[in-house]
């Protein structure tokens, strides 16, 4: 079933060195069979409680094992240091199996 990787980018810290995240990101989830829901100049607007995201990135993947296999992947390694270096954020996975 399918698995969402959600991405609440809070801020970009080093906006040189997250320049170069893009392509490759967007690399790594295709090639992992990933593709981006959101277009990236979405507007977001909170309906209740106090969330104030800057940018929420949303990527599908077909099931919860190659959403995984996307995180942890040789291709995403690359893309993956440099959000952890130049960027504030919180990531999750969501498992889209009806429970």
């Amino acid at each position: 079933m399918t698995a969402y990787i959600l991405i609440d980018l809070l801020s970009v810290t080093d906006v040189d060195m997250f320049s170069a995240y893009p392509s490759l990101a967007s690399a790594a989830v295709t090639r992992c069979g990933g593709r981006y829901l959101l277009p990236r100049d979405s507007s977001i607007e909170a309906l209740e409680g106090n969330w104030k995201p800057h940018r929420i990135v949303v990527i599908e993947f077909p099931d919860t094992e190659r959403a995984k296999n996307w995180w942890s992947s040789a291709e995403y390694a690359e893309a993956r240091a440099l959000h952890h270096a130049a960027t504030i954020s919180n990531i999750v996975l969501v498992d889209g199996t009806p429970g």
